[in-house]
């Protein structure tokens, strides 16, 4: 069955069909944090970042556009890559005193995140407690950066195709209304926002399992604590 993708206002204009009372700029707040929790519970809010690495360099500036790292990969070929772990700064510095002082040269297998002052500012790096030892040429090896990205959309700015029609985003933005201020209809209103956003997932899944080349995700829906 076709559908349309709508925009952000049209979206925001239903629901203040529903409650007149909530007003254009509540709709907005109710917008951002309904579209963001359910991105966030399918788990495909997501973006790709390639570094190119310089032998004996363990540190990296951290693409901006990613602002949560959720995997990181070396791959050594088109066809050779292998997932690399996080492992906090404490950890090394527990564990293997001196690690940064006489770092030793492997391909990447742990990464760390930290934030590091550049002039007034500071920038976050991505860094390995092991030095690389090959440069990447020709795109090998090098290492892909998956993470999470926050989305900004603007009053014409359509939805993610993921969100279809938006009668899930709807639905769940009609329900925190209700758990606020209309008390008499929010528990079935909360029912029916949590099996519309149940049957997205289930679609989302799908998605993915026919799309090979996409990055699989494992959707959190079902084991996720609501936060608001």
């Amino acid at each position: 069955m076709a559908y349309t993708i709508p925009t952000r206002a049209t979206i925001e204009a239903r629901l203040l069909a529903i409650y007149p009372g909530a007003g254009a700029a509540f709709a907005g707040v109710l917008f951002d944090e309904s579209m963001n929790w359910i991105l966030d519970q399918a788990n495909i809010r997501y973006s790709s970042a390639t570094i190119n690495l310089v032998a004996g360099q363990r540190e990296y500036d951290l693409p901006n556009t990613i602002q949560k790292v959720e995997s990181v990969e070396y791959q050594r070929s088109a066809s050779n890559f292998q997932k690399i772990y996080p492992v906090s700064l404490d950890e090394l510095n527990s564990t293997t005193p001196g690690w940064n002082v006489s770092p030793q040269s492997a391909d990447p297998s742990r990464y760390y995140i930290a934030s590091v002052p550049s002039g007034n500012t500071s920038k976050n790096i991505i860094g390995f407690p092991e030095q690389p030892v090959y440069n990447t040429v020709m795109g090998y090896p090098s290492l892909v950066i998956r993470g999470e990205v926050v989305d900004n959309l603007g009053s014409g700015d359509t939805l993610p195709m993921v969100l279809r029609d938006g009668s899930a985003l709807l639905l769940e933005m009609a329900a925190r209304y209700a758990e606020q201020f209309d008390h008499q209809n929010a528990q079935a209103k909360r029912m029916i926002a949590d099996r519309a956003i149940g049957n997205l997932m289930v679609r989302t899944n799908e998605l993915f399992d026919e799309a090979p080349n996409m990055l699989m995700v494992t959707p959190t829906w079902f084991n996720s604590s609501r936060s608001y």
